[in-house]
């Protein structure tokens, strides 16, 4: 090689590695300035979700059956069309949305909240990073400074080498929020002092979430790859705001949050973790309560013993999903009663929850917990059985017994409970099957009822009467049940052996069903837009997806395989692990699977009215419950007092409407002492010593059918009744039109000639409330226009077909709306000698 030749040789050779060193130093440089997101994340983050985008995990996603179903088969294709569709009609706010959403998919979002260490009440910050989208800077602006307009301030200033562009929200204690290009993220911050906090940590100022000790404990996954971190931590909050005391609407000791959480024994817990990512071909996730110590509270219900596929009931052989617990319902039923009494404590009304229990039995009929939880066993399972009922609609609870006898003679008298309550409105009547007796329940106006049966081991409920006879068949044998595939059991063969409870989920239904019922929506979708340009005149839009564009169902379910989740409990808290081909949607019964969204609008349409039904009744309960209350205080005042209270506390200086009603004078009877004895009797109820007692909500003097109303004051749903006329509150004892209620009515059960039985002391209310604590109309009123029930005077209910009054005696009477007026009136006297016919 000549001399030329070799410096041109050398020469190139430096040239090239000059340039690689620069084009080095180069990325070096600006992998520097773009950190990675959790390091712009503080380190006291209560809240903090860290998802990655798919492009990390692009060659793991790819592996997936979620992907060979939704990809391979052309189902995102359409997908992709229908957002570009919704992008194209919201413009180019649409436009910018989808951009935006699409980065965020691609490239990941971390987001955190922390709340500053010291005293005060918690102010939240917040900081969200969005993974390499600094491009996006320019256009959040836009769309921040547009959503705000004139009244807050938006201003670009440097901080250090950031140009930040940040605001104040008005009327606020200086909370701001800011947002500015980290790097290739863009970092959006909110809250106190919220950005400089955020831009010291991105300068390592102060600490970052790498060094919060969950995040170093679950940030590195060996059993699969994780795409997806977040977590809750509670122990931060409870350390820190645990001793505030705590606002209460009623007079008492000081409530802490800590003394809350510690009745509801929430107090171990101390934080909520979820990670989700992929494993083979399959989507994993895990869930993770850490709580240490004994489960109480809240937590006792999670504390099940550990279950086996061998527990389970006989299910159909094509069942496409299930979920069953080891649940012991006898323990739940003292659990409830243990956490009652727990948070009675708190609030002062142990004597009343004793009460309620005691009149709870006393209102069915049978004790709860020796005649019905304690007949059930410690199996619990909920299916899909799509061979029964209304196109395949069919689900049923299965229930292990210990004691059908006993159980048996209790489902009577719930029965014989609920037809009375419903008022006709329901029916039920015995077939007998297989050497058992199936109890089918029939609604008012619904086509069709749910039934129940009670074998030797097992209560079954099933939406349908066919579901529950396809039980016992399969029970005696007489028809195939269900057993794990294959797919089934390499799902169990990767998730922990002990559980306390599993549901089983079949995606490929909900595939089969959203794509058969593809073409019908489509159809719908395009002839809605048809309709709109005839009426419109213009030229109808056309939808971007036809029927011709959806893959068979087949194609897209091939590649799928049953999910399966389990959770196990131990002493140091509550693990959910999930293996899963694709998120079944829940349909008919709430497990993956089921028959269909149209069946499910189909169903949602017929148990609304009796959902509907039942929640009336329950309500109806309810409220006949407190009238209960209420005569049962009343009853107690004159024990005391030999008299009922007047209905005003008397007062010649005031007007009756100012004057402190009878509510007041049996507060203690009520277990309301604190409060009874902190009002002032010599004053009227708006005086400046009783105005904010009054404030004080009163549980038993509300009907729960009754809407809450906006007063500021504690209102009452139910008005003593004075008798007959627009002066019946006025008149006296022995007057033919004089109730029980009067302003300045002193009444004793002697006083009442027409029998304590036919004389009506409470009514619900179906109009003009007002004040508990304030004499006049609100808690005192008489029969003056016709209609009594429901109509001018207000007394009545917003339940169908009348009300619930209290009669003297202390019974509770649903009486109809259409009731003869002479009958009511007489009802409403105490001493106007009339015979009362049946009513």
């Amino acid at each position: 090689m000549s001399v030329p030749q070799s410096r041109i040789a050398w020469g190139s050779l430096l040239t090239v590695g000059v340039l690689v060193c620069v084009g080095l130093s180069m990325t070096y440089a600006q992998r520097a300035k773009t950190p990675a997101p959790e390091t712009l994340l503080p380190q006291n983050s209560v809240i903090y979700l860290g998802w990655d985008g798919n492009e990390a995990h692009r060659a793991t996603w790819e592996k997936t059956a979620a992907h060979d179903s939704l990809y391979k088969t052309g189902a995102v294709d359409l997908v992709k069309k229908l957002v570009a569709f919704i992008s194209e009609q919201l413009g180019e706010d649409g436009t910018r949305a989808i951009e935006i959403f699409n980065q965020i998919s691609d490239k990941g979002v971390s987001v955190s909240v922390a709340i500053a260490d010291g005293a005060g009440p918690p102010v939240p910050s917040a900081v969200i990073v969005l993974h390499d989208a600094a491009q996006f800077e320019k256009q959040v602006s836009q769309v921040v400074k547009e959503a705000v307009g004139e009244d807050v301030p938006i201003v670009t200033e440097k901080i250090g080498s950031r140009t930040v562009t940040r605001g104040i929200v008005p009327n606020t204690p200086g909370i701001e929020f800011g947002w500015w290009a980290e790097g290739k993220h863009l970092v959006v911050a909110g809250g106190i002092n919220a950005v400089q906090s955020t831009i010291d940590v991105a300068s390592g100022k102060s600490p970052n979430i790498t060094k919060n000790e969950l995040y170093r404990e679950y940030s590195q996954q060996d059993d699969f790859e994780s795409s997806m971190l977040c977590w809750f931590d509670v122990s931060v909050l409870t350390r820190q705001f645990g001793p505030m005391q705590l606002p209460l609407p009623f007079p008492g000791e000081p409530v802490t949050i800590n003394d809350v959480l510690k009745k509801l024994g929430l107090d171990t817990a101390e934080s909520v973790i979820h990670q989700s990512g992929f494993k083979g071909r399959s989507l994993w996730s895990e869930t993770t309560i850490n709580a240490p110590g004994p489960k109480r509270g809240l937590m006792a219900f999670t504390d099940q013993k550990p279950i086996t596929l061998d527990d389970l009931p006989p299910l159909p052989p094509n069942c496409h999903g299930f979920y069953a617990t080891g649940f012991e319902w006898s323990q739940s039923y003292g659990n409830v009663l243990n956490l009652l009494k727990e948070v009675a404590t708190l609030v002062g009304s142990e004597q009343l929850l004793d009460a309620m229990i005691g009149q709870t039995s006393e209102i069915v009929g049978f004790n709860l917990e020796r005649d019905l939880f304690a007949t059930l066993g410690d199996m619990t399972c909920v299916y899909a059985d799509p061979n029964q009922g209304f196109l395949g609609w069919g689900g049923a609870i299965a229930i292990k017994v210990k004691d059908a006898k006993k159980l048996r003679e209790t489902a009577g008298k719930i029965l014989q409970l609920v037809a009375q309550e419903a008022s006709g409105e329901f029916e039920f009547r015995s077939v007998p099957r297989y050497g058992r007796e199936i109890i089918a329940m029939e609604f008012s106006g619904v086509p069709f009822g749910p039934a129940f049966v009670i074998d030797d081991d097992w209560l079954v409920i099933g939406l349908q009467s066919q579901t529950v006879e396809a039980f016992l068949l399969r029970l005696d044998g007489k028809l195939p049940t269900w057993s794990p595939s294959q797919m089934h059991q390499q799902a169990l063969a990767e998730l922990p052996k002990k559980y306390s409870s599993i549901m089983v989920s079949d995606p490929r239904e909900s595939v089969r069903t959203i794509v058969g019922l593809a073409p019908t929506i489509l159809a719908f979708v395009q002839m809605g837009f048809n309709q709109q340009a005839r009426f419109t005149g213009g030229e109808a839009m056309q939808f971007p997806i036809n029927a011709t564009d959806i893959p068979p169902a087949e194609l897209i379910a091939r590649p799928l395989f049953p999910n399966v989740s389990v959770s196990t409990v131990d002493d140091q808290g509550i693990h959910c692990t999930s293996r899963s081909s694709m998120p079944a949607i829940p349909l008919v019964t709430g497990i993956g699977g089921g028959s269909g969204i149209a069946v499910t609008g189909t169903l949602v349409a017929l148990l609304l009215p009796a959902v509907q039904q039942a929640r009336t009744a329950a309500r109806r309960s309810s409220s006949k419950n407190n009238l209960k209350q209420i005569g049962l205080a009343l009853h107690n005042y004159h024990d005391v007092h030999a008299q009922l209270p007047q209905g005003t506390v008397a007062n010649e200086d005031l007007k009756p409407e100012k004057r402190l009603s009878w509510f007041a004078s049996i507060l203690p009877f009520l277990d309301q002492s604190p409060l009874h004895n902190q009002i002032d009797f010599e004053k009227g109820w708006e005086s400046d010593e009783n105005k904010e007692l009054m404030k004080t909500a009163l549980f038993m003097l509300q009907n729960p059918q009754t809407p809450a109303g906006d007063s500021e004051f504690g209102t009452t749903h139910y008005v003593g009744i004075a008798g007959v006329g627009k002066d019946a509150p006025m008149l006296k004892i022995g007057h033919k039109r004089a109730g029980v209620f009067g302003y300045d009515r002193e009444l004793r059960f002697r006083d009442v000639r027409d029998g304590l039985s036919n004389t009506v002391a409470v009514s619900e209310a179906s109009k003009d409330f007002g004040p508990w604590g304030s004499g006049g109309k609100a808690t005192i009123r008489g029969l003056s226009k016709k209609p009594y029930i429901n109509g001018p005077d207000g007394i009545g209910s917003s339940f169908p077909g009348g009300c619930n009054m209290l009669m003297l005696d202390g019974s509770v009477r649903f009486i109809n709306e259409n009731i003869d007026a002479t009958v009511m009136e007489s009802l409403s006297t105490i001493a106007g000698g009339e015979v009362i016919d049946a009513f």
